[in-house]
């Protein structure tokens, strides 16, 4: 008898804990995906610190996307530019902010994390969440 009764406060155990994980979830595979941010389009400027000092970047969003990186100002060695462009070519038809640990280029990464967080600054500023953020309208989009 003990053993029945054991057996089914087990059973019932383990369906509200099965009931208790289904309930959870927000789709069919569990994960909840965080509410993606929307780039704004215009002229956005970030900055990062890299190995010899700050970088500037001023990042152009059209239709919600990356369509330019431009480095506006920048003191790393001629060694670190291949770093650099590298990296402002992956950010091009980005539509969310950049990774050091995916994007980063290893053997620069004081550089890499210096432009990866300037571009970040001025994607971030594009989503609405620099209170800082410089902004400059597209010049189509100017009276």
């Amino acid at each position: 008898m003990k053993q029945i009764i054991l057996w089914m406060l087990t059973t019932i155990l383990i369906l509200s804990d099965l009931a208790t994980l289904t309930s959870c979830s927000n789709d069919d595979n569990g994960i909840v995906e965080p509410e993606r941010q929307v780039l704004q389009d215009g002229e956005w400027t970030g900055t990062g610190e890299g190995r010899s000092g700050s970088i500037v970047v001023k990042v152009v969003v059209k239709n919600h996307q990356v369509e330019q990186v431009t480095v506006v100002s920048q003191s790393e060695s001629v060694f670190a530019q291949e770093t650099i462009n590298k990296l402002v070519a992956k950010a091009l038809g980005r539509t969310d902010v950049m990774s050091v640990e995916v994007d980063g280029i290893s053997g620069a990464t004081l550089t890499s994390t210096g432009v990866i967080d300037a571009i970040n600054a001025a994607l971030q500023a594009a989503e609405g969440k620099r209170a800082d953020a410089e902004n400059q309208l597209l010049s189509s989009h100017r009276p």
